[in-house]
């Protein structure tokens, strides 16, 4: 995309416009800086004090070197637009109404570089104004002497300060056109904020953090706020600025009347210019974004979730099926059967062979349930005679002890499992859970209230159903939300980090294994620290934050400030009971067993005496 410039030429003085010389020097000066600076392409839009004739001829130059040309005042709509598809060059003069158009460019981003401002005039007047030129603006003054014209930078740290900070950065000859530009940086050139007070607004919850702000203690109380208050100092040395600290008890949200106002906070201290920047991290939702821009994250691992400890695996499936796969099952079947007839023919065999002293032989159905005792390792009433069906038996006896043998070990292990089918909040609300929820201001807001952050229809069930009580809503501490989920089934949400602090200190290893983290009922979006959208010290800020980064300090910080998610090091070798749920498949065959025998014995009876009547 080519660049664009934007060339606002106001209003020379009397005897100035009255000069065709003066015009000329300008226009000249004009292209020459166009072409030394090498942006091609402009667009140039003009408001000039000059004559009719003047103005013509600075049309008709910029139409020939393909420059478009518009004319423009201080009422222009696009003096106060945000954004900007191109950079401008706005050229103006200080006796041209130049408060006006300052004062209506300074309501949008017309004042903030790569947007270049070119002064003709006086820059004396200026000082006199106290006019303030933001430290993210590039304003060249021209200042003529009899054989050059110098260039000169000059911009405020901060508006309430009454002195600027001047700079030559080149100097251009009219007669040779001959540009001596140094190349100008003013995100490195203005690094120096010499001392200048700079306001932050940090938000604690709890008193006594103001006492372990540095310290790495309590890592679990209002640890959105300490891992900044620590990257503030660095910062702070880095710009050579003074940090005014102020503190706040909540973020402050929007009003949910839509009409634009933020409640008492870190908010509303940023949006009414009683600060300029946040100390304390923060969502980011769109709908905030014509408030305040998003510059940094500096803790990328905080996240807000559902924490819980996964139910039993028997909970959701039939432990007793898990130990094979279908075709070991299929298979086993397949042994029993062939078995079963295997066993029968050798029992007919004996029987035969001893027909003159047995009375009779054992049934299919005996054989079948000799097989079944073998299988459960059971003793069994039937037993072949020759040798033929003692190795028969010898052999399935020792097939399904390896077989009961590996059963048996498997239901052990998955009876301490915990299951993994839990893995979003709507899951975690169908099994069941307890809710508990952090109490933070903003859980409070978003939790309350309908939000464009949540699905609606499940926050207001999980908030009605399960939050809202009539004793008080579950809003509790970290440290009580831990402790419901360690010794009740209850899912609580938290802050990931501080969910890590808490389990690492209170729960045992094989608590640990069973822990499970979900992502929250809210969008998922990294938090970050905000500032006045129209602030002049966002690129600083961000530049300073990504050397801190650079050089890993950044990185020492959220080590220190924040836990890792504690690691299972194995289950123990501990008791496992087994209650009603595990037992539910034995019960459930025993039950069947047990209806079926009374039916048949029913049946049995009603048979036998209509046997008998007839």
């Amino acid at each position: 995309m080519s660049w664009t410039i934007l060339c606002f030429l106001k209003m020379f003085s009397v005897c100035l416009s009255s000069s065709p010389a003066h015009a000329d020097t300008d226009i000249s000066f004009l292209f020459d800086f166009l072409q030394q600076t090498n942006r091609p392409n402009y667009a140039v839009l003009e408001n000039v004090c000059w004559s009719k004739e003047e103005t013509q001829k600075l049309h008709r130059n910029l139409t020939m070197q393909n420059f478009k040309c518009k004319s423009v005042d201080g009422n222009s709509t696009i003096m106060t637009e945000r954004y900007y598809e191109h950079s401008y060059i706005i050229l103006v003069h200080v006796d041209c109404d130049f408060d006006t158009i300052w004062k209506q460019a300074a309501k949008g981003s017309l004042t903030f570089y790569p947007h270049i401002w070119i002064l003709l005039g006086d820059f004396e007047k200026i000082k006199k104004k106290n006019v303030h030129i933001p430290m993210n603006s590039l304003l060249l003054s021209l200042v003529r002497t009899a054989n050059y014209t110098k260039l000169e930078t000059a911009y405020k740290i901060k508006k309430t300060v009454d002195w600027y900070i001047e700079r030559t950065v080149g100097n251009w000859s009219p007669k040779v056109a001959m540009f001596d530009l140094e190349k100008v940086n003013i995100f490195k050139d203005r690094g120096n904020f010499m001392k200048v007070p700079l306001r932050v607004t940090y938000i604690i919850t709890d008193n006594s953090t103001v006492n372990h702000f540095i310290d790495y203690r309590n890592k679990h109380v209002d640890n959105l706020t300490k891992i900044n208050y620590v990257l503030y100092i660095l910062i702070f040395d880095i710009l050579n600025a003074t940090q005014i600290r102020l503190f706040s008890r909540g973020w402050g949200f929007e009003s949910r009347e839509n009409n634009g106002s933020f409640a008492s906070g870190m908010f509303q201290d940023l949006a009414n210019d009683r600060s300029d920047i946040a100390g304390t991290l923060a969502f980011t939702p769109s709908s905030r974004l014509k408030y305040f821009r998003y510059i940094y994250p500096p803790a990328k691992d905080m996240d807000i979730c559902l924490v819980f400890r996964a139910p039993s695996l028997a909970y959701y499936t039939n432990v007793f099926g898990l130990p094979f796969n279908n075709w070991v099952w299929v298979a086993l079947g397949l042994q029993l059967l062939c078995g079963c007839v295997l066993i029968f023919i050798i029992f007919k065999w004996e029987w035969k062979v001893a027909q003159g002293r047995k009375e009779n032989g054992p049934s299919f159905l005996d054989t079948a349930m000799m097989q079944i005792a073998i299988a459960c390792q059971q003793d069994f009433f039937h037993e072949p005679k020759s040798i033929s069906g003692k190795m028969a038996t010898l052999s399935i006896l020792i097939f399904f002890t390896f077989i009961y043998t590996a059963f048996s070990a498997k239901i052990v292990l998955f009876l301490q499992l915990s299951t993994n089918k839990i893995n979003d909040v709507g899951s975690v609300y169908a099994a069941g859970f307890d809710f508990a929820v952090e109490d933070q201001p903003f859980n409070q807001y978003y939790f309350k209230g309908p939000s464009d952050r949540a699905e609606e229809q499940l926050r207001k069930q999980i908030y009605e159903k399960k939050i809202r009580r009539s004793h008080g809503d579950q809003f509790v501490s970290a440290e009580k939300g831990i402790q419901l989920v360690r010794d009740t089934f209850c899912a609580f949400h938290v802050e990931r980090t501080v969910a890590h602090y808490l389990v690492d200190k209170t729960f045992s290893n094989n608590q640990k294994c069973s822990l499970r983290f979900v992502r929250s009922i809210f969008k998922s979006d990294m938090p970050y620290l905000s500032i006045p959208w129209n602030s002049s010290y966002i690129k600083y800020f961000i530049i300073s934050f990504r050397r801190l980064a650079e050089t890993g300090l950044q990185d020492r910080e959220c080590k220190r400030c924040y836990a890792k998610k504690p690691s299972c090091e194995g289950k123990a070798n501990t008791f496992v009971s087994v209650g009603l749920i595990e037992a539910y498949f034995p019960l459930l065959i025993f039950g069947v067993g047990i209806s079926l025998c009374i039916s048949i014995l029913i049946l049995e009876k009603l048979v036998h005496k209509y046997i008998k009547l007839h």
